[in-house]
């Protein structure tokens, strides 16, 4: 029976072609099989044909160059190659003819770095590696993938995707970040070293209210993905308008949390806002997620960080001056502009600030530490710490 695979992998391409390598890999075990037969011949017209050469070759030496041509000419699809090696494989076991198990296959694939599988009846991709589909694909398409759902998140590198994966006990939602870079990311290379970044310090990150890592891999296209658990909830502003004071401070305290945490691993978000901190629902807990700008501090390269990273609304002066001056003063400064936001319902204005308290008399002291935290950098807060017990200091009237 032959592979079943995407019908996209075949019409319009598989991003992987067969080395020359990989390939004299493959044509060395034809010749093994036809060295078990008494008559080769045979062997090598059953290979040309699985490859889609019609007509019978003059004699056995001619047949085993127009195989090996044959399988030259599917190098350039991978898929195509190896659904066609397996096609002359069943052929030739139909002859009584012992031939190479599906393990040795799929090792040869792994040692060239082509991310194919053979599970009867599909030819699948590897583990780690995925398709992700539309809800609108082939019943063959939705067996081996991810179904893309709704787009709710964007950046300039990458897209985070809804993502269902079904198994035979249920479907399961995630979030998938896939790194598409936007237009202005001219280079690809610079945007995946960056998104490999992002790996790292997520691997770093086990806390309660940081979003955590599943799992990571490329997709088909080699774009590379980490998928995430899909939080039911809304962003930090929406989530909190019209919240008791007592439940913002004990949400922030619980962000402020997490970037103590992030900070002590030698970790900088760089973007926080609103819509990079999340509230579940389920239970109130706020989860950061998005450290795709963060800068590891230990590991630093002058040479991948010189634009300006973040929203500019919640980066301080310093940092619009030189992207690459980087500390913990970037977080702080943010955190401020977002407690302030998510209780006035508006940006201040650092120059011009409007007092909280002068509406929200409930919020004694906390324009103290809101200006704190958003001052020059000479004046604000030294770290993330230094805010938070701030902030716990607070008595709510």
């Amino acid at each position: 029976m032959p592979l079943k695979y995407p019908s996209e992998w075949k019409f319009k391409g598989f991003p992987h072609a067969i080395s020359n390598e990989a390939h004299r890999e493959f044509a060395k075990l034809v010749d093994i099989i036809a060295e078990g037969d008494t008559d080769p011949q045979e062997i090598y017209e059953d290979f040309k044909a699985a490859y889609g050469v019609v007509g019978r070759s003059s004699g056995a030496s001619w047949a085993e160059g127009d195989a090996r041509s044959a399988m030259r000419g599917a190098q350039d699809n991978a898929a195509r190659y190896v659904a066609a090696f397996y096609a002359g494989l069943e052929s030739v076991t139909k002859r009584g003819i012992d031939v190479p198990d599906l393990d040795q296959i799929d090792d040869i694939l792994a040692e060239h770095d082509i991310p194919l599988r053979i599970e009867p009846p599909n030819l699948v991709l590897r583990a780690g590696d995925i398709e992700l589909v539309d809800e609108d694909a082939s019943e063959e398409e939705l067996a081996v993938a991810f179904v893309r759902g709704k787009e709710i998140g964007k950046g300039g590198f990458g897209k985070v995707y809804l993502v269902t994966r079904s198994t035979k006990l249920g479907s399961y939602h995630f979030a998938m970040k896939v790194l598409e870079p936007s237009s202005f990311v001219a280079d690809k290379t610079r945007a995946n070293r960056r998104f490999v970044r992002e790996l790292r310090t997520l691997e770093k990150m086990q806390h309660r209210a940081i979003v955590p890592l599943l799992e990571a891999g490329m997709t088909a296209e080699q774009n590379p993905y980490i998928l995430m658990p899909y939080v039911e909830g809304a962003n930090v502003r929406d989530a909190l308008e019209g919240a008791e004071p007592s439940r913002v401070l004990r949400i922030f305290d619980e962000i402020l949390y997490a970037l103590e945490f992030a900070h002590s691993r030698g970790v900088l978000h760089r973007d926080l806002k609103p819509q990079n901190v999340l509230v579940r629902e389920a239970d109130d807990q706020p989860q950061i997620l998005d450290f795709g700008c963060a800068y590891l501090l230990d590991e630093g390269d002058e040479n991948l960080t010189t634009t300006l990273i973040g929203t500019d609304a919640y980066v301080p002066e310093e940092v619009r001056r030189d992207p690459r001056h980087r500390t913990v003063q970037q977080d702080v400064y943010a955190c401020g502009i977002m407690l302030y936001e998510v209780i006035a319902r508006c940006l201040p204005h650092p120059s011009d600030y409007e007092p909280i308290e002068d509406q929200y008399e409930s919020y004694d002291g906390l324009d103290h530490i809101i200006q704190k935290a958003i001052a020059s950098e000479r004046r604000r807060y030294a770290s993330i710490t230094d805010m938070r017990e701030a902030l716990q200091s607070i008595t709510i009237r």
